[in-house]
């Protein structure tokens, strides 16, 4: 029986699917860096060439000899204009990795299914002090899945009004993972038309300013998913 192949890590699929962008950014910013440099030798062959004339021209003064001409102007449009053109290549590659991460929401979220079950498992058997060991993954596919669909919700120009994206976590931590191992999807948007507050009580992922079943009063999200899955695992007890 051959070996279980082990899923994808999103480091893995994103490089994957952004090769060719990440590809052009080396060769854009080996082009600046060159062109950095060129106008830095340039820059300091005149410094070398304004020295040596002053130090000529002061014992001129110094003789009553007619001073030399001053060297001529640095002028470097065509260096200028190639750091420009950086710039405008660096813009067009954010273009496209928007572009890529939009056509690609399916494929990703799709890899991050697959890795799912098994970076569960993990969670699950990972003590609670060595939560970091699997931290990393878990905000790894959550900014991923997040430039995905972010990328996809600002497809043709269009601004959404409380998009899916700005109802999801911005990280995952530790107090997290008892959702996770409990069924909940931790990329999951949170409801359209929650109010939130910052600074209180956490439990896990928002909480809303009025009471109720998930409200400061009430139960909290990790009580609540105890509840809905009945003998479920207890994590790190």
């Amino acid at each position: 029986m051959s070996p279980k192949t082990a899923p994808l890590t999103a480091v893995q699929v994103r490089a994957d699917i952004l090769a060719p962008v990440i590809e052009e950014r080396a060769r854009i910013k080996e082009g600046e860096r060159a062109a950095r440099a060129a106008i830095e030798e340039a820059q300091a062959k005149r410094n070398e060439e304004v020295s040596a004339w002053r130090a000529e021209a002061a014992e001129c003064q110094r003789l009553f000899l007619p001073e030399p001409p001053p060297p001529a102007r640095l002028e470097m449009p065509q260096h200028h204009a190639l750091l420009h053109r950086a710039i405008t290549a660096r813009t067009r590659c954010e273009e496209w990795q928007n572009r890529l991460l939009a056509e690609h929401r399916g494929e990703v979220e799709t890899a991050y299914r697959q890795a799912l079950p098994d970076l569960t498992e993990r969670t699950r058997a990972t003590a609670l002090g060595d939560a970091d060991s699997v931290l990393g993954e878990w905000n790894g596919w959550l900014r991923l899945v997040r430039e995905c669909r972010a990328a996809e919700e600002r497809t043709g120009g269009r601004l959404m009004h409380d998009p899916p994206t700005s109802r999801m976590r911005t990280t995952i931590t530790a107090a997290d993972l008892l959702e996770a191992v409990n069924g909940a999807d931790l990329l999951e948007p949170a409801p359209p038309g929650r109010d939130w507050i910052d600074g209180g009580p956490r439990d896990g992922f928002h909480q809303p300013m009025s009471g109720g079943p998930d409200g400061p009063d009430g139960m909290t999200r990790e009580e609540a998913a105890q509840q809905r899955k009945p003998g479920g695992a207890r994590w790190w007890i």
